[in-house]
């Protein structure tokens, strides 16, 4: 390809010249910006829910090996939920 009457460097200095140059940290002085939803995801971690005693009669049972789960509850829920998603890809309830 032949381009006559484009004057190369000019168009490479008009380029470079205009072209978003990021600016440089003066040394020494690199630094991090934490954004907001970080900082309330930092937050959060620190919060003390009250305590439920039935959770932490779960975690006592997880811990000796003796929590029992309940397969009718599981298989039940499982099958409601699968029903849901169906009738959700249909278009809603009918």
């Amino acid at each position: 390809m032949k381009v006559d009457g484009v004057n190369l460097r000019q168009v490479l200095s008009a380029y470079s010249s205009t072209k978003a140059r990021p600016e440089k940290p003066e040394s020494g002085s690199d630094k991090l910006e934490v954004g907001d939803f970080y900082k309330n995801m930092e937050e959060a971690k620190n919060v003390k829910l009250p305590s439920d005693p039935r959770i932490e009669e779960i975690k006592t049972s997880l811990k000796e090996g003796a929590y029992n789960v309940p397969t009718e509850k599981v298989a039940e829920k499982m099958i409601e939920d699968i029903l849901l998603s169906m009738k959700i890809k249909r278009g809603g309830a009918q």
